[in-house]
């Protein structure tokens, strides 16, 4: 049972564009984003991404609100497109990882654009010798097909 501030099951992560703050396998928890909350910077995100569900932290947030944008970002794979309030579905808050348990979420590496991009390149290279015939390309920090029903969407929207 997670504690009562982990909030409700947003869903499970796989990829790895937000190691190691988020690893694959871990479960995200966290409540849906309120009209009127305006998270802060750092602040784990799940939103609609061009590809389907994304956990990534929030850069910045830009406009008022009537017509904000919101730059996230994963802490190896860099900042994402900005994207409309209406495509940000909730806010994480904890996370449980197998043989560790219930979480806050990590705060970012304090690396560079050189740094993460090295890091990146080796979490990337271990994970290829790890699972074989997976490539880099598939490892996002997506959450898995099951979350919208997690979140209560309906996944046509």
């Amino acid at each position: 049972m997670p504690p009562p501030r982990a909030g409700k099951l947003l869903g499970q992560t796989f990829g790895v564009s937000m190691w190691p703050a988020l690893r694959p396998g871990d479960l995200l928890f966290g409540h849906p984003l309120a009209a009127k909350e305006r998270p802060g910077p750092g602040a784990v995100l799940v939103a609609r991404g061009p590809r389907g569900l994304i956990a990534h932290r929030l850069l910045r947030l830009a406009g008022p609100r009537a017509a904000q944008r919101f730059y996230l970002g994963g802490d190896l794979g860099g900042a994402d497109p900005p994207l409309d309030r209406g495509a940000i579905l909730a806010v994480a808050s904890a996370l449980h990882r197998k043989g560790v348990g219930f979480a806050d979420i990590p705060g970012a590496l304090p690396l560079g654009p050189l740094g993460r991009t090295l890091l990146d390149l080796l979490v990337r290279n271990l994970l290829r010798f790890a699972k074989p015939g997976r490539s880099p390309s598939e490892d996002l920090a997506e959450l898995a097909p099951d979350a919208p029903a997690a979140l209560g969407l309906n996944p046509e929207e």
